[in-house]
């Protein structure tokens, strides 16, 4: 019974360190998706200072570089 409990604990636990979770960033006339709020915010500035899609993708991916540097890079 303790290694059934045991097991269960460890499988409930292994779980819970995949689970994430992500901030909501909103804005009207645009969306930008992206996995940190400060690279979301980037491209939402981006559409808000008049830039288009490509703007917005090129300072989330900037922003991303340096937030996630594994998640993102040249090459």
């Amino acid at each position: 019974m303790t290694a059934t409990r045991t097991a269960e604990t460890a499988d409930h636990a292994l779980t819970a360190s995949f689970q994430q979770t992500r901030s909501r960033v909103m804005a009207r006339g645009g969306i930008v998706a992206t996995a940190h709020p400060l690279a979301t915010a980037a491209g939402l500035e981006a559409l808000r200072k008049g830039g288009n899609a490509m703007d917005a993708a090129i300072a989330a991916a900037l922003t991303t570089a340096v937030v996630l540097p594994a998640m993102c890079g040249l090459g």
